[in-house]
């Protein structure tokens, strides 16, 4: 039995080694203005989440900075 299979997404997808830092280029780029980033808190805890914010704080689209602690990248309690 053959296995086939169609993917249409018109999203780029974006990947390899240190990539993570062309992150702010490309929501720039998509016209992004405040970016939602989404983890679970196993992922919020990895070093990959707080390099994905501190890219964004660096040059991409104006997060505001009251919505996450960006250290630990969690949300004040209340927030989402």
């Amino acid at each position: 039995m053959a296995f086939t299979a169609n993917w249409s997404y018109p999203t780029a997808i974006k990947f390899g080694t240190g990539r993570i830092s062309e992150l702010a280029q490309h929501c720039n780029a998509a016209g992004m203005k405040r970016p939602l980033l989404v983890t679970d808190k196993a992922l919020s805890a990895l070093p990959i989440t707080a390099q994905a914010l501190d890219v964004l704080f660096r040059g991409g689209p104006e997060p505001d900075r009251g919505q996450h602690d960006r250290r630990s990248g969690r949300l004040p309690r209340g927030r989402a």
